[in-house]
């Protein structure tokens, strides 16, 4: 492969993304998912900053760092591409389980569901 630069748009770069994700087998099911739900983020100096959510997501993208960035190179025709791979925390997210904690929540987003819930008569089991 020559030395290659040409710049490239963060479509252009997700696209190829998530063509090469679509071009694995059944076997690597898990590296599929990673990447179509870990899409990189193009940065300066041609550098890919690939967000996951744990370190199986990111182990999973550096064993294939190579086949990657060969596909991303070719299709981009960019011999520059680096991938950085971090770790991001997920937002804590609140659990709801009962029919109240439900409401709750609900009529936070929408205060007009505790007036129809006052017109209709009805209550929260």
């Amino acid at each position: 492969m020559s030395d290659a630069s040409s710049d490239f748009s963060q479509e252009l770069l997700l696209k190829h993304w998530l063509e090469y994700a679509e071009s694995l087998t059944v076997e690597k099911t898990h590296l599929k998912n990673t990447l179509i739900n870990c899409k990189p983020v193009l940065k300066e100096d041609f550098t890919l900053e690939v967000p996951v959510y744990n370190p199986s997501q990111k182990d999973e993208i550096l064993n294939f760092s190579r086949t990657i960035l060969g596909h991303l190179c070719g299709k981009l025709n960019n011999t520059h591409i680096k991938m950085d791979i971090r770790i991001v925390e997920k937002e804590e997210k609140e659990m709801i389980y009962t029919s109240t904690e439900k409401y709750n929540y609900l009529t936070n987003k929408n205060p007009a569901l505790e007036k129809l819930k006052n017109i209709l008569n009805l209550t929260v089991e």
